[in-house]
């Protein structure tokens, strides 16, 4: 019986846990689409006043050099990709999957056909080839 609560006590805080995470990344987007920058968290700013003296820093996304594959939906209201394709030097792969908003690309019914197979595809095209290993 022990065993049952400590179980369901477990489920309870791993539930406000992720919960408290959703909140919060919902918060950092209103952040970047308040003040129109993909920026860093800023756990200082009180956007009723807006001003601040110091900016959090921004995600210096045009820095990154290992290639990258970029899936979004072409309803997506959230992200401006045509200014992240524009930041980012290495886009290995683009791919648009018309209707789908957002979160879409992983919770859509379909997705498992219309996403999941474009990224495994691209998974088993950067694997490095292995040889058999031998086990001693």
């Amino acid at each position: 019986e022990r065993e049952r609560e400590r179980a369901s006590e477990r489920r309870a805080f791993h539930l406000k846990k992720d919960t408290v995470k959703i909140f919060l990344c919902a918060q950092h987007w209103f952040q970047i689409a308040v003040v129109d920058r993909f920026q860093m968290w800023d756990d200082q700013h009180d956007f009723r006043k807006g001003y601040r003296a110091l900016q959090p820093m921004g995600y210096p996304i045009g820095q990154i050099r290992c290639p990258i594959a970029v899936f979004y939906g072409d309803a997506d209201q959230l992200t401006d990709v045509q200014w992240l394709l524009k930041q980012i030097p290495n886009a290995r792969a683009v791919h648009c999957i018309p209707t789908y908003e957002h979160l879409d690309l992983m919770w859509a019914e379909d997705a498992n056909r219309k996403v999941f197979p474009h990224v495994c595809a691209l998974l088993q095209s950067v694997q490095p080839k292995h040889q058999d290993l031998k086990q001693d």
